[in-house]
């Protein structure tokens, strides 16, 4: 079994200010939640060859992809890090062999209070919509993932994103790690996060892979409403995406591959 791993550290067990995310900096709060980033990337890890996986493909995507520690990695997995600039972008490099997608670490969409990190690629975003649902990053990139026929299987997160996750695709298993509340955000405990992960990954692997795949609408909407109309108005240059008002632009195809090249273009995704 082939698995594709991609892993953020907003939605890990942790974190629950910008500045705990923010690894490269060198401060002690960045190096504490860069290593349960990496701890729970192993855990799904563990859980994957325990299900069967022989071949895992990891992608460090959050910030500019230097995150994760690859120290205790085990043999049968490989590390992307840094960005290639491919419009699949958080999970750049899968594909058609792969049998199964885990996520790990997401976050909630912009414009949602399940997380104090909640955000969609870019903090220039108020809020983005595919099709009029809420374009979390999981949505947007599981969909890539069903573009090579690869299904999404796995997800770890805030409550909030797990039960948004769970609602889109029935077959999904999924590991609350925290929740937020108000200013503030209720953590599970890091071990038992781990623990949680592992098991649920195994189980998530374990099931009818052919009957967890995706299958893609036909045509794509896609609405981006930014904080600042400045930004509205500069991203409307991109060829076919269209001024709705001063804040909004839009964008309108039935290749997905498309939907991807623009979004990684209008929401400056590429570091």
């Amino acid at each position: 079994m082939k698995v594709f791993i991609s892993v953020d550290i907003e939605g890990s067990a942790t974190s629950a200010v910008w500045d705990e995310t923010m690894v490269l900096r060198g401060t002690a709060p960045a190096t504490e939640h860069q290593r349960q980033m990496t701890q729970e990337v192993l855990a799904a890890c563990r859980g994957a060859i325990k299900a069967g996986a022989t071949e895992i493909l990891i992608k460090d995507a959050h910030s500019r992809g230097l995150n994760i520690i690859p120290d205790d990695l085990p043999e049968c997995a490989e590390l992307i890090r840094g960005w290639a600039g491919h419009p699949f972008m958080m999970v750049e490099q899968v594909d058609s062999s792969y049998d199964a997608a885990l996520f790990v670490g997401y976050h909630t969409t912009a414009g949602r209070d399940g997380s104090l990190l909640s955000h969609s690629l870019s903090l220039d975003v108020q809020e983005m919509y595919i099709n009029d649902i809420e374009a979390s990053e999981f949505l947007i990139f599981s969909w890539a993932c069903a573009l090579c026929g690869v299904p999404a299987v796995y997800l770890s997160a805030d409550k909030q994103m797990c039960e948004d996750g769970a609602r889109l695709w029935p077959s999904l298993v999924t590991t609350a790690v925290k929740e937020g509340w108000g200013a503030s955000v209720r953590c599970m405990a890091p071990k038992k996060a781990l623990r949680l992960i592992e098991e649920d990954v195994e189980r998530a692997l374990r099931q009818d892979l052919d009957v967890a795949k995706i299958v893609l609408p036909d045509f794509f909407k896609l609405k981006v409403i930014y904080k600042e109309p400045s930004r509205a108005f500069k991203v409307s240059q991109y060829p076919g995406v269209t001024m709705v008002n001063e804040k909004t632009v839009a964008y309108e195809s039935n290749d997905y591959l498309e939907v991807l090249r623009t979004i990684m273009f209008i929401c400056h995704y590429a570091y």
